[in-house]
């Protein structure tokens, strides 16, 4: 009796790795696209704050310029009284606040404008002494942008759970 020799399923294993390397293929080609898409909303949020603070920062600009013109009309010609014209003079621009210390200190400007629903610019700027005709009139103390919501810490995890210890 002769045996007859079992065939080789040779073709089946090729269908099965050319099955997995389609399976593969597409899973990271999902995966690619998820990412993809994930990037670009990232992206257009990122682009849209950006925005929306250089709409800010522009208008915070013009302010500085109307502030600017209120105080070249002001004439130089000793600090204490400059410094008294220039919070007069600062007192009829819309939006602006100017502080003064002390008749003899310059006064401080300041002046918050709306970046988007969660955050402002707040800009606080100070008057100085024109010595000469090329001399800054104020001087930034700070330009920046602040959060006007309340910080709320997310604790929704319990990586440290004090009962299983």
């Amino acid at each position: 009796m002769e045996k007859k020799k079992q065939p080789v399923v040779t073709m089946g294993t090729s269908s099965i790795l050319v099955i997995f390397i389609i399976l593969c293929l597409v899973t990271f080609a999902m995966l690619s696209l998820a990412s993809s898409k994930a990037s670009l909303t990232y992206a257009e949020k990122i682009a849209g704050r950006t925005s929306d603070y250089y709409t800010a920062c522009n208008q915070g600009e013009e302010l500085l310029a109307e502030i600017q013109t209120a105080l070249t009309e002001i004439p130089a010609e000793a600090p204490a009284q400059y410094y008294q014209d220039a919070y007069k003079a600062l007192q009829h621009i819309e939006g602006v606040r100017a502080e003064l210390p002390e008749p003899s200190q310059a006064p401080v400007i300041s002046y918050q404008l709306p970046v988007n629903e969660d955050f402002i610019l707040d800009c606080r700027l100070e008057v100085t002494f024109p010595r000469q005709l090329q001399d800054p009139l104020c001087r930034i103390i700070s330009w920046k942008e602040v959060s006007v919501k309340d910080w709320k810490p997310d604790d929704s995890l319990n990586l440290l759970d004090p009962d299983g210890v």
